[in-house]
């Protein structure tokens, strides 16, 4: 075994047991320098934070509604 090989937010590296084989870039290359060891922590967090962003990617593109009575105008004070 080794050590999870995750970079933190402050720039240290994780130094948990390495427990997971992740690839590197998403895909189908199993190519020893596609991958490498996580923790199980710092691997789910990886897989979430890749899940939202396929989720995002492929939301369809809405514009902001136009027209009469799509926006909502500041009521005036009368007081």
């Amino acid at each position: 075994m080794g050590v999870c090989q995750a970079s933190l937010s402050d720039g240290s590296r994780c130094n948990a047991p390495g427990t997971d084989v992740d690839h590197i870039r998403p895909g189908n290359d199993h190519s020893m320098t596609n991958l490498q060891l996580l923790c199980s922590w710092c691997h789910r967090q990886k897989t979430q934070a890749e899940a939202t962003a396929a989720r995002v990617a492929q939301r369809p593109y809405r514009p902001a509604p136009t027209g009469p009575g799509t926006r909502r105008e500041a009521i005036p004070d009368v007081w």
